[in-house]
Order: structure tokens, then sequence, then C-alpha cells
């Protein structure tokens, strides 16, 4: 039986040097299984959406075949973050409160659309995958800073839109409660001022003399700030108000109106 060659020294060095290097060829960034998985589904998502919106004239006459790259791409995207943070971790966010609804929105699309798609219906496919693109996109941009306002104007605008289509033809549409609750617009902010109950104590908050004392401030000051007095004067005479007074008003006063004071 022949016996194999020695290998020479610089055919060795050169498979020691491959082997020192393969880990970095194979995963060049040293990734976490569940990185490699985000990556790799990640650009295949991107590729299934360019191939579904790079085309103008394939969504009009093949709506099948966009409405079926549409689905793969978004279906990928999504799965690619719940291989990125885990599957109970991505699970407990997209079915928190804030993200449910644009959850349910994007589920329910994305069902209908590739239902009509794989069933081959060319008027289905593209209505629902047009319906579906727009819940993806509200779905995305409710991710970025202040997007959440421009998704919820946009379904606000597109579920007006479709009730006065289906108005057209006879058809009465009610927006899901979880919708409505989604696109309600949020709820105003709370004044820092409360309101008075009289106009003297509009009239001393505005000019800082009531409420609650500030530190530093004279308790002395707020008990004079809060007590109103009225001065009566004669036609030409002449006073001078303590420190810390506010005139509020001044008005002439009639001769009955004298008498009676």
């Amino acid at each position: 039986m022949a016996r194999a060659a020695p290998m020479s020294g610089t055919a060795a060095a050169a498979l020691k040097a491959f082997d020192a290097a393969k880990p970095f060829l194979t995963n060049p960034l040293h990734l976490s299984k569940g990185k490699q998985w985000f990556v790799g589904m990640f650009l295949l998502s991107l590729w299934f959406l360019l191939q579904s919106l790079t085309s103008v004239v394939t969504m009009v006459v093949n709506p099948v075949g966009f409405t079926t790259n549409l689905c793969f791409g978004t279906a990928l995207f999504k799965a690619s973050f719940f291989a990125l943070h885990g599957p109970s971790a991505q699970t407990r966010s997209v079915l928190s409160v804030e993200r449910l609804p644009y959850t349910m929105l994007t589920f329910s699309t994305l069902a209908a659309a590739l239902y009509v798609a794989l069933d081959n219906k060319r008027f289905g496919s593209l209505v629902f995958g047009w319906m579906h693109l727009a819940a993806f996109l509200v779905d995305v941009c409710s991710h970025v800073k202040g997007g959440a306002h421009v998704a919820k104007w946009v379904l606000s605008r597109y579920l007006a839109l479709l009730r006065f289509i289906l108005g057209r033809f006879g058809i009465r549409y009610e927006t899901p409660g979880w919708i409505k609750a989604m696109t309600a617009p949020p709820p105003p902010t709370k004044q820092t001022t409360k309101s008075s109950g009289s106009m003297l104590s509009y009239l001393t908050s505005s000019l800082g003399m009531g409420g609650a004392s500030e530190p530093g401030r004279s308790k002395r000051v707020d008990k004079l700030a809060l007590r109103p007095c009225a001065l009566l004067l004669q036609q030409g005479e002449q006073t001078t108000l303590p420190p810390n007074t506010t005139l509020v008003g001044a008005r002439l006063v009639s001769a009955a109106e004298m008498q009676l004071l």
C-alpha cells in the first residue's frame, strides 16, 4: 500500500493559514446565530420588496406576482426581527398595547393579500396588495420618531377614502374600534395653571400673587396679596398705596352711591 507523500513546508503553512482565516471568511463580523438569521432574512426581504415595488408595469400587468413578492418580503421582514430579538421578546413587543393595532392591521391584510394571490385572483390581488402595502408602510413609519403621528394621519385619510368608495356602492362601512383607538388624536396637554373661581383670584394668579408660594417667598406677602380691599376717595384727593399692592380697577362713584357708602 502506497503511503501519502509528506506535505511540503509551504503547503503546510498555507493550510494552517487557511484554517486560521476560515472563521473570518465564513463569519467575518463574528455575529451570533440570531444575528446571522436576521441579516439573511432582512436582505432576502429587501430583495422581494424591490422585486415587487421597482416596476409599475408589473403591478398592473402581473398583480398576482406583485402581491406574492410583497407578502413574502413583508413576512421575511417581520420574521427577521423575531430572529434578532428572540421569539418571546418580539412577541411581547408586537402584542403590547401600543403595537397591537399596527400588528393586527399588518397581519390581517397580509393574510388577505396572500390568500387572493395564491388563489390567482388578479383584481383581488391588486386591491388587497395595495391595502397590505399601505398597512405595512404605516407599521414601519410608526417605529420612527414622529412617524406615529404621520401614520395615524395617513391611516385616517385612507379609512375616509375607503368609506367614500364603499358608500358609492351603497355599502356602509364602520371602522373597527381598535382602528379608531389607533387613529384617535392625542389627548390635549394638561395646563399647569389651574382655573380660578373668581375674577379676583384669576387676576392675582396671573400677576403671580396667588396660588402656591414659591421658594424664598414671604408668607406675609402671600397674605397681603390675597387680601382684597377698596378705597373711597373724593375728587382731587391723593393717597399712597402700601408696598406689594396691585390696583385692579377704578371707577367714579355717583352721588346716590356716595350716600349709601
